[in-house]
């Protein structure tokens, strides 16, 4: 009876352990945005058009910058983010959820480019392990 007392703990005890998840710690995209802190030299606010989504573009986008700081929408996602010198690094959320961060540098034709990550900061090491999607958006 004490042997398959035992068993039976040890057999539970493994299970326990095995339930245990080596799960990563989620990204500090708060962080990550305040350590952009160079003076914004460009201002992103008013609407854009980052492609149709039924064609695997991001939607329109309807962005208010105060000072550096940027929030709004991009198709279904809420934005968060900054503006460090001529870079937009922003946050797309959706129920206060993070699904994708995104660096997008200013180009000479005034349109917006780069590369969101999803459960990723850009620009980490995480980032290249991810799935990531291009944005491009130009003012409408």
């Amino acid at each position: 009876m004490k042997k398959i007392g035992f068993a039976l703990l040890m057999l539970i005890l493994l299970a326990v352990m095995s339930c245990r998840t080596g799960a990563a710690i989620a990204p500090n995209y708060d962080t990550w945005l305040e350590a952009q802190n160079m003076p914004s030299q460009m201002n992103v606010s008013g609407r854009w058009d980052a492609g149709e989504s039924w064609s695997g573009g991001w939607g329109e986008a309807n962005l208010i910058q105060q000072g550096r700081n940027v929030n709004g929408t991009l198709g279904l996602y809420t934005v968060k983010g900054v503006i460090s010198h001529k870079t937009m690094f922003i946050t797309l959320t959706s129920g206060g959820y993070v699904y994708y961060s995104a660096k997008l540098d200013m180009k000479n034709d005034g349109s917006l480019s780069g590369v969101a990550y999803r459960e990723a900061i850009a620009g980490s090491l995480e980032a290249e392990k991810v799935e990531s999607y291009p944005i491009i958006m130009k003012r409408m």
